[in-house]
């Protein structure tokens, strides 16, 4: 018996509700299936990429975004400089766009392109397109501006406060996110609120405020988590947890995420084991730092199904990949198998500048490693000090400062270079006591305790 669009629509939303993902994902292919109009069919489009956000699978979610933006006609910007230019000086006319979407109201129109642009400004930060992530605010604005007070809005002056913060004008995006408050507080809607203090604590981590951002994200949970779109409360969720681990609030990380509600995250890179913490990959990392009984072994011989993920999904790999590597520091596995982890970094092609802020934990976790390795092998404190170059070529965030620090005190301290040490150690623990970074402190301590024995 077959049934309308509109059916498998309602079906495909609960299941995305419940986080059936591969039913639900069936069940709008069945909806585009029985779906002629245009305008809806772009509708169900952004429904898929929305989903496929929450699973974690960024390239199929840029196809999803392709093929709405496809369906009215609306052209996918290349990733240049020259494109950039362009839809700076000539104005875009909407003339061009599927007539389907032409009937809707106008007001239903901007809404939909203010949500066409906001997933393509997402997409393009995670998959690291840095000129389509600018085309996104830029083409966007007019459009939202005209809608006045409204979630459009809001997100617009967010969205394009967090791009102002990454690029380095602290000033713009605070200015930016003062009006997007304004909005909120204008609209006066929880799930508006709850949004506003998720682009409030982006802001404020791409501003080199770990801590203030913690505490938004924080209070957007606590207070608006069940009023938040699933794909807004995994964005949450799982960057609050990485704040507190690259911090070493490792207990906080774990609780963190408990806020949604099921053990399995997303299914493209979710471990299905039957302990609880083996089950998502996101609470890898604290829980084996908070001893947690976890057997590594098993759990890295499950990784390769994951590493045949497509080496595109670079933010989500990359902390997959920062949590098998914590795992196997804290149960001392410095083989083969971390050597098969890393040439699997490797293929991503990323360099510590161009890395997600979010992701560069990788980096410092693979220098707590190499730190490792030369205590036990003295010659390779050259292949060391060559790594911490790398670390030191993050773009500047105080979370990872801190532990690029603490290790070049390390390098100090495999140097015996006694006056150096302690100069690095001090600065070292001056930033980590500044931001809370629990993480970097207890690896100073323990380094100034060894010294301090010798």
């Amino acid at each position: 018996m077959e049934y309308s669009s509109s059916y498998y629509l309602e079906n495909a939303r609960k299941k995305s509700k419940q986080m059936i993902f591969q039913e639900a994902l069936s069940e709008y292919r069945l909806a585009l299936r029985f779906e002629k109009n245009k305008y809806n069919r772009t509708l169900i489009y952004v429904e898929l990429t929305r989903l496929y956000r929450v699973m974690g699978k960024m390239k199929n979610a840029r196809l999803e975004l392709k093929r709405a933006f496809t369906e009215i006609n609306l052209q996918w910007p290349q990733n240049s400089l020259f494109e950039l230019i362009k839809i700076y000086l000539l104005a875009k006319k909407q003339d061009h766009l599927n007539a389907d979407f032409k009937r809707q109201s106008k007001i239903d129109q901007s809404i939909v392109l203010a949500d066409l642009y906001e997933e393509m400004g997402l997409s393009a930060y995670y998959l690291r397109h840095k000129y389509i992530l600018l085309i996104s605010s830029l083409a966007s604005k007019d459009i939202c501006l005209k809608l006045g007070p409204s979630l459009p809005l809001l997100n617009w002056y967010g969205g394009s406060s967090c791009i102002f913060a990454l690029i380095g004008f602290k000033t713009k995006s605070q200015s930016l996110i003062k009006k997007t408050r304004e909005i909120a507080n204008h609209l006066n809607i929880e799930s508006c609120t709850g949004k506003y203090l998720i682009w409030q604590a982006l802001m404020c981590d791409y501003n080199s405020n770990p801590v203030l951002s913690a505490q938004f994200f924080k209070e957007a949970l606590e207070k608006y988590a069940d009023k938040l779109e699933m794909f807004d409360l995994r964005l949450a969720v799982q960057t609050l947890s990485t704040n507190y681990f690259s911090r070493g609030h490792y207990q906080e990380a774990l609780d963190v995420l408990s806020y949604l509600k099921h053990d399995s995250f997303p299914e493209a890179f979710s471990l299905d084991r039957e302990e609880r913490y083996e089950k998502n990959w996101c609470s890898i990392g604290p829980a084996i730092c908070l001893n947690y009984s976890i057997n590594v072994s098993k759990m890295v011989q499950n990784f390769k199904s994951v590493m045949s993920a497509d080496k595109d999904e670079k933010w989500e790999l990359t902390l997959f990949i920062s949590h098998l590597m914590i795992g196997l520091r804290y149960k001392k596995i410095l083989n083969h198998t971390l050597e098969d982890i890393i040439k699997r970094f490797e293929v991503l092609n990323m360099k510590p500048k161009d890395t997600h802020s979010e992701s560069s934990i990788y980096w410092v976790i693979a220098g707590y490693l190499k730190y490792d390795i030369a205590k036990e092998h003295p010659h390779k404190t050259k292949e060391f000090k060559k790594f911490l170059k790398l670390i030191n070529s993050i773009p500047y965030h105080p979370t990872y400062r801190s532990h690029y620090n603490t290790l070049l005190a390390g390098y100090y301290f495999l140097r015996k270079n006694k006056s150096r040490f302690y100069q690095q150690y001090e600065k070292a623990l001056k930033l980590s006591q500044s931001i809370e970074n629990k993480w970097s402190i207890f690896e100073l301590d323990k380094m100034k305790e060894e010294f301090d024995a010798r």
